[in-house]
């Protein structure tokens, strides 16, 4: 089961789709802006980022979703958490790393998948295009690392940051592509 939760996201595989079931609609009562999901909650990061300013990229996404317009998707996501991610993107800032990991830790996620991953994602803020690039690919296996780590329970009801964090992780991707 773990190995159909995995998300490749390598410089091999630019222009390939590889679909992985993440997390399931759990009727919640959230509301806020939608994220980036397929119905069914399905995280599709096409390879790795094409051409493009990733560093621009990812400037707009946090600026986006710091300001509560994500990319109009399917399920739907608190604010706090959009603008939570979208600081912690845009910024790096060490208190944001710590709460969204510790969101993350609160709804089941393992520790050390999910500091490693706030940290992924803080690391996307203020490299150079070339240096974004690979901060993406991190943050997208950090995730991917997460996602097989999460035990089931996590993945069927998923805190809202990590919601945001798969918005954001597929506007980043697909705006790459």
């Amino acid at each position: 089961m773990k190995s159909i939760l995995r998300m490749v996201a390598a410089l091999a595989m630019v222009g390939t789709a590889s679909a992985v079931y993440a997390q399931t609609s759990n009727g919640s009562d959230v509301t806020g802006h939608a994220a980036g999901s397929l119905p069914g909650g399905a995280f599709i990061p096409l390879g790795a980022p094409g051409v493009g300013n990733a560093r621009l990229v990812i400037n707009n996404t946090g600026s986006a979703f710091s300001n509560g317009m994500p990319a109009d998707t399917s399920v739907h996501i608190a604010f706090a958490a959009e603008k939570a991610i979208g600081g912690l993107i845009s910024t790096g800032s060490p208190s944001l790393v710590a709460e969204v990991s510790g969101a993350l830790t609160a709804g089941g996620a393992p520790a050390g998948a999910a500091n490693t991953l706030t940290q992924a994602l803080a690391n996307l803020a203020g490299n150079s295009n070339d240096r974004a690039r690979a901060a993406i690919i991190a943050a997208v296996n950090a995730y991917n690392a997460l996602v097989a780590a999460a035990p089931a329970s996590f993945l069927r009801n998923p805190p809202a940051d990590f919601l945001a964090i798969q918005a954001a992780l597929t506007q980043i991707v697909n705006k790459l592509k």
